[in-house]
C-alpha cells in the first residue's frame, strides 16, 4: 500500500534539537514573538537576532556557548528588544557589524539600525527606540522597492556597506552600496536579478562571495547564480536546487559545498551538495531533516505555505544551525548530526 505524502512526512523522525537553557524572561520573549521570518547569528556567534513580523520588533539573544563539552551547551543570558517607527512587518535582517543591523520590511524600506555603543552592558529586557542612520527605498533611479523582504551583506568595513536586497512583491533582487559614516550621502542602487524571480523570498551569499542563492516561492526552486560573470536583471540562473516545497531562508555552509533551505510547506531542512565545487546545472537534495514535530507543524499549517521553517542560519564555525518560525521561534541543531 502507498503512503500518502502527510504519512510519509509522519513517518519521518525529528531530529533533537540542542538544549538551550532560558530564563524565565527569555523564555517570555521567545513566547511573545509571534510570527517569526528570518533569524541571523552575529559574525562572532555572540548574538543571535529574531524579527517579530507582526511585532514591528527585532529581538537580540546573546549567547553563551560552551564547546568545551561533547554536546555544545547554549544558554542565553540576555534580551535586547529593538523598536522603532520605521520596522512594519520587519521580514529580513543580517549584521553589517557587530552592532549595526539591515532590515527589510515588507510594508516599508529597509532600514539601517546602529544599536548604543553600550548595548552591550544593558540589563536583561531592556526595550530600545531607534531611529534608522540609513535608509534603502530604492531599487535604481527609475524604480522604488514595493515590498522587501530579504537582505544579505556581501560586505561590510564599518563605513561602507554592499548589501543586496530581495522585492517580494516586484520579484527582482537589487543591490546598493551605501556609506554608513555620513548620514546623507545617497546610496548606490542598481537592479541586479530578476528573469524567472517570483517571490524571492530568501538571499544567501557563499563565503567566498562566488555564487548568490536565491529562494523563489512560485516556482519550488533555489536559483543560483555565478558572481564571476556579468549580471543583470536579464541573466538566468547557472544552478537550480529542486524538490523544495516553497523554500525560505537558506544558507551555503562556510566551505560552500552544501547548501541548507529551510521550507516553508514542509516540517524539513533539505541540503544540496555542489558537484567539484561548483553549482551549475541542475539537482535535487540529497538528505531532508526533520525539524518540528507533527503538532508544531500541524499548529502552523493555515494554508500549503506554512506550517514549516522560515528563517535559517548557520553559526560562523559551521557546527549550528538554527531555524524560526511562529511555533517554533527558535530551534537549534548540531549540524553535523542532522543529516548523519
Amino acid at each position: 500500500m502507498r503512503l500518502s505524502q502527510s504519512e510519509k512526512i509522519e513517518s519521518v523522525p525529528v531530529v533533537s534539537q540542542l538544549a538551550v537553557e532560558l530564563s524565565s524572561q527569555a523564555a517570555g520573549v521567545l513566547e511573545q514573538l509571534g510570527r517569526t521570518e528570518d533569524i541571523r547569528f552575529s559574525s562572532d556567534n555572540n548574538y543571535v537576532a529574531i524579527v517579530g513580523f507582526l511585532k514591528n520588533r527585532f529581538t537580540l539573544f546573546a549567547l553563551d556557548i560552551d564547546k568545551s563539552a561533547t554536546v555544545p551547551k547554549i544558554s542565553v543570558t540576555k534580551t535586547i528588544e529593538v523598536v522603532s517607527d520605521h520596522l512594519k512587518y520587519p521580514h529580513g535582517i543580517d549584521f553589517l557589524d557587530a552592532r549595526t543591523m539591515a532590515v527589510a520590511n515588507r510594508h516599508g524600506t529597509v532600514s539601517i539600525f546602529r544599536l548604543p555603543e553600550n548595548f552591550a552592558q544593558l540589563e536583561t529586557g531592556t526595550v530600545i527606540s531607534l531611529s534608522p542612520i540609513r535608509q534603502i527605498r530604492r531599487a535604481n533611479f527609475r524604480r522604488a522597492l514595493r515590498m522587501p523582504g530579504s537582505v544579505c551583506v556581501v560586505e561590510s568595513d564599518g563605513s561602507r556597506s554592499e548589501i543586496l536586497v530581495c522585492d517580494n512583491h516586484k520579484g527582482f533582487v537589487s543591490h546598493h552600496v551605501i556609506d554608513t559614516a555620513r548620514r546623507f550621502s545617497l546610496p548606490r542602487n542598481k537592479m541586479l536579478l530578476k528573469a524567472g524571480l517570483q517571490i524571492p523570498d530568501g538571499i544567501t551569499l557563499s563565503h567566498d562571495k562566488h555564487w548568490i542563492a536565491v529562494s523563489n516561492h512560485v516556482t519550488h526552486q533555489i536559483f543560483i547564480y555565478d558572481r564571476n560573470r556579468q549580471l543583470n536583471p536579464q541573466s538566468t540562473p547557472d544552478g537550480i536546487c529542486e524538490g523544495v516545497q516553497y523554500p525560505h531562508g537558506l544558507r551555503f555552509s562556510p566551505d560552500g559545498q552544501a547548501l541548507f533551505v529551510a521550507d516553508a510547506g514542509q516540517p524539513y531542512v533539505h541540503r544540496f551538495i555542489a558537484s567539484g565545487g561548483a553549482w551549475s546545472g541542475t539537482r535535487s537534495s540529497d538528505a531532508q531533516a526533520r525539524v518540528m514535530d507533527e503538532a508544531t507543524f500541524q499548529d502552523g499549517r493555515s494554508n500549503p505555505q506554512e506550517g514549516g521553517p522560515k528563517g535559517l542560519d548557520i553559526s560562523a564555525d559551521g557546527k549550528l544551525l538554527v531555524v524560526t518560525s511562529e511555533h517554533q521561534s527558535f530551534g537549534l541543531f548540531n549540524l553535523s548530526e542532522m543529516f548523519s
